[in-house]
């Protein structure tokens, strides 16, 4: 029993789904605390305000609440400033999110056609194998392609090795001085020569090469020589005569192939498939771009969460020094000193609030964190199902051994683990694919088949998905 490309990817994108899930459940959490952290500050100032106007003179009192509300309003602007920033950054995201379950969604609709599609081809592909086995010329001519490519192996493993030995035989020649100095000068006894031209009237010149190549034998050698250096370009156009014979026979098969497919209605199941893995690419670049998208904007936000505004920074010291002031102060040690209860409720309720604020906002850090920590085994989880579906893994003829656990190795990354890297590299170790069902003339082409991924299916092993050589093929 083995486990489909289909259900791994499953597993992948549910897993991608609940780290998601938590990844929300954090975005809520924090806007509830920082709310919650607005309007308990805003509670804190309006009960200076209220001891103020029990304690103060209507001016002082008066004073203290616009100097107050003046200081509120400067933090709060710059607040709601940034929290508008940042809930512009959580819908840029979640849209994100929410194109890509979309075009996930789709995907995954497209690539059940896909295999339904891919099914009927591997069948009709056998009944096409079938009738071609059963025509003699066909079979004839295709045995006659085989030997014809058995031996232009052994003519081109002959050259490859020719080539080799010409190489080094070629710069012996080279590295000895005299014949180089020869073979640069175009020395030739031809009276029609270059070198006679050029040096036919110095007689020293004359007497002295050729002294030369008689000590060297240099005819002879050059004779080698032009046969090492020629050869290897005679033997490849030799060979890409024979290939080109080949191909004639493979153009005739392609086309029996070609009326056998048509004969069966497997043309119009190709031409679907194509159309389906033109429309698939199409997704998987849409998955693609919302998946940078999101790294885009959770990287903001992240910048966004760390970073301190200097105005603000400078508008909340000044509100802190101004409520932490000598007439503040006063308003609590006058409430301490009197004998209403209602003064004194107010201030405890005040120290409260400090105390809660100050846990509030270590919540807030924590959970940022937690988030950011979150976000990134989002990222990373949505890679590898990126990748595992730009290869094809979830193809029908991909599976993995009944031993593979993805989950296993999912929970051993959100538990810091493994990392992206490693777990890809298991993956692409453990996938396997099962042969498409194929005809055998795209064997002997030397260029893989010359068909269109819609005509002749012989060149399906050049393209598992497809079961063409197209590029879009892929793994299917």
């Amino acid at each position: 029993m083995t486990n489909s490309g289909s259900d791994v990817y499953d597993e992948l994108k549910n897993a991608v789904s609940k780290v998601r899930s938590e990844e929300r459940k954090l975005e809520s959490s924090l806007s509830d605390v920082e709310n919650k952290i607005s309007n308990l500050t805003s509670e804190r100032e309006l009960a200076y305000v209220k001891l103020a106007e029990i304690y103060l003179p209507s001016l002082d009192a008066s004073t203290v609440k616009k100097t107050i509300t003046g200081l509120q309003s400067r933090v709060q602007e710059i607040f709601v400033e940034k929290q508008q920033k940042r809930t512009d950054l959580d819908s840029l995201i979640e849209k994100s999110k929410k194109e890509n379950n979309d075009d996930e969604k789709s995907l995954s609709e497209v690539t059940s056609k896909l295999n339904v599609l891919v099914e009927e081809r591997e069948r009709l592909k056998k009944d096409v194998s079938c009738d071609l086995s059963k025509n003699d010329t066909y079979t004839k001519l295709l045995e006659e392609t085989r030997i014809m490519k058995e031996k232009l192996d052994g003519y081109k493993k002959r050259q490859e090795a020719f080539e080799g030995i010409a190489r080094k035989d070629i710069d012996s020649y080279k590295s000895n001085a005299l014949f180089k100095y020869l073979l640069d000068c175009d020395y030739s006894l031809d009276q029609n020569s270059e070198y006679t031209a050029k040096f036919g009237n110095n007689n020293k010149r004359l007497a002295k090469d050729a002294k030369v190549a008689k000590v060297i034998d240099f005819s002879a050698q050059k004779q080698t020589y032009d046969m090492l250096t020629q050869m290897p370009e005679l033997l490849k156009q030799r060979n890409g005569k024979r290939q080109q014979e080949i191909d004639n026979l493979i153009e005739k098969l392609t086309a029996t192939e070609k009326e056998a497919e048509d004969r069966y209605k497997l043309t119009p199941v190709l031409q679907k498939i194509e159309a389906l893995l033109e429309e698939r690419k199409k997704y998987q670049s849409h998955i693609q771009e919302h998946t940078s998208n999101y790294e885009q904007y959770s990287a903001q936000r992240k910048e966004l969460d760390g970073k301190k505004d200097p105005f603000h920074a400078q508008a909340i010291a000044e509100l802190k020094k101004y409520l932490k002031g000598d007439d503040l102060s006063r308003l609590r040690e006058l409430a301490r000193s009197t004998d209403g209860n209602e003064d004194d409720i107010i201030v405890e309720r005040m120290g409260e609030i400090d105390g809660e604020i100050r846990q509030l906002k270590d919540l807030a850090k924590s959970i940022i964190s937690k988030r950011e920590e979150v976000s990134e085994k989002v990222k990373g989880l949505s890679n590898i199902a990126n990748r595992f579906s730009s290869n094809d893994y979830e193809s029908s003829r991909s599976y993995f051994d009944s031993s593979f656990n993805v989950n296993s190795l999912v929970t051993g990354y959100l538990l810091g683990k493994m990392n992206e890297s490693s777990i890809w590299s298991k993956i692409d170790n453990e996938h396997h694919r099962r042969p498409a069902e194929s005809y055998h003339s795209s064997n002997y082409s030397s260029y893989g088949g010359s068909s269109s991924y819609g005509s002749s299916s012989h060149s399906s092993s050049f393209g598992s998905f497809g079961g063409g050589g197209h590029s879009s093929s892929g793994g299917f």
